[in-house]
């Protein structure tokens, strides 16, 4: 039996939502049926890159190709290369070269597939991560190409959307005048959740007293994850349990104004800051309470995680209501004051789990899903 060439596009394999789904994706498809590439934007040294190559799979960077690859992550120089032919040049020679049979683009890089005009016989599929309105209607130049590269590609290719949860797939379906978009469930790999260690030890690696109450979050420093509302909530947290910390855990472009932030209010002994790494549900299991107070998300698969985890969590009532699988989810308007966030969390409480279609969201049921669906439409030529 001939292997279906699968590529998945993503801008880069750094930790997130969007990443970690490509990451289980590649590593838990049936190697049987099908041949997995990886092409990314960017190389960027990560952790799941590693992962990924150590288990035998291929990863393109068009990052790679540039001869000046200091200067390609100046923000100048990157921007030019976005806005110039020369990525998509690569990208299409990456996939002429590869001929895949199937390509599944994620995070808004349709105008590069567009350019590069894959065969009739290519099949192609767009996970949307993010909440479609807060990107494509937000009327900048960069959402408005990537629009009409996605409406181009429909039309063209047919290319078939997938969507997050049932809302979403609904809104895609009008904003794009389909009826096919499909919902598939950003799953968790349920095998890496059976932790044995005891929250004591794992506190204790970390360097955590045994006996605080543990705050923590688990996402970018970027403002969409409003880590400055995170911080001024627990420090009127502070206020009213003294044995509170903070466990942040991540990178992006806000840490270093969080940690001065940290440090001019006083709070560094009271929080820990650790770099993305792999063993998120121990991360999960040594913590009291999860915030998650986003301004949107297309899902929050951190959030499933959390409850997996059996974490009381207080989130922010812009998270899709398909992301609470259990009685453990507090949902709190995203305009609330710091005080209220804090007096949520600490009336968080650890409580007997009660869960509600959570199975639904294991990924190896949701990887069989969408070799189904690749594979149907396969069959239909």
């Amino acid at each position: 039996m001939t292997k279906i060439k699968l590529l998945h596009f993503i801008n880069s394999l750094n930790i997130g939502g969007a990443e970690s789904l490509v990451k289980d994706y590649a590593l838990l498809i049936d190697k049987e049926k099908f041949d997995v590439v990886i092409l990314c934007h960017d190389r960027i040294g990560s952790l799941y890159e590693k992962l990924l190559q150590n288990a035998g799979i291929r990863i393109f960077f068009i990052s790679d190709f540039f001869p000046f690859k200091k200067l390609y992550f100046n923000r100048l120089v990157n921007k030019i290369v976005r806005h110039s032919y020369l990525d998509k040049l690569i990208a299409k020679i990456i996939i002429k070269k590869e001929k895949p049979d199937i390509i599944h683009s994620h995070q808004p890089f349709n105008r590069i597939i567009e350019f590069v005009n894959p065969s009739k016989k290519c099949k192609l599929f767009h996970t949307v991560h993010s909440e479609p309105k807060e990107f494509w209607c937000t009327g900048t130049r960069y959402a408005n190409r990537d629009f009409k590269a996605v409406s181009s590609l429909i039309k063209k290719h047919g290319m078939r959307l997938i969507a997050l949860h049932e809302p979403m797939r609904q809104e895609l379906n009008q904003m794009f005048h389909v009826n096919n978009t499909v919902v598939l469930n950003n799953g968790i790999d349920f095998s890496r959740f059976n932790v044995s260690e005891s929250k004591e030890v794992i506190r204790k690696e970390l360097n955590i007293s045994e006996d605080a109450f543990l705050v923590g979050h688990v996402g970018r420093f970027v403002p969409l994850k409003r880590h400055d509302l995170i911080v001024d909530s627990f420090y009127e947290l502070c206020k009213i349990k003294k044995n509170a910390h903070l466990l942040l855990v991540g990178s992006g472009e806000l840490r270093s104004h969080i940690e001065e932030k940290i440090k001019l209010m006083q709070l560094r002994e009271k929080v820990t800051i650790l770099e993305p790494r792999l063993d998120i549900p121990r991360i999960m299991k040594s913590l009291d309470v999860f915030i998650f107070p986003s301004l949107f998300e297309g899902l929050g698969i951190v959030l499933i995680e959390a409850q997996r985890m059996g974490v009381p969590c207080v989130v922010s009532d812009a998270i899709p209501e398909a992301a609470n699988v259990s009685n453990l989810v507090v949902k709190m308007p995203k305009d609330s004051a710091p005080l209220q966030w804090a007096e949520k969390l600490n009336g968080a409480c650890s409580i007997h789990p009660e869960y509600f279609g959570i199975e639904k969201w294991d990924m190896s049921i949701v990887v069989k899903q969408l070799e189904n669906l690749y594979l149907q439409e396969i069959s239909q030529g």
